[in-house]
Order: C-alpha cells, then structure tokens, then sequence
C-alpha cells in the first residue's frame, strides 16, 4: 500500500491539506511498492 500524507494547519482550507496529500499519493507510487511520504 502507498500511501499520501499531509499535515492540517489551523487556518488552512481544505484544498491546502488535500492537495500536497495527493501529490505524495503519487510520488509513493513512482517510488514503488508499500511507500509512505508526507509534506512538512
């Protein structure tokens, strides 16, 4: 499983959480199986 994941910030709407969400969804399917990556 590959997984996306991004941190909610108070004050944020939701396009800013889910957005860097997806994008690190599809870098941990470029970098292969059972991956996780998440943005700071």
């Amino acid at each position: 499983m590959s997984m996306g994941i991004a941190e909610h910030r108070i004050g944020e709407d939701r396009i800013s959480l889910i957005e860097p969400a997806v994008n690190n969804l599809y870098a941990a399917k470029h970098e292969g199986r059972n991956r996780a990556i998440s943005s700071h």
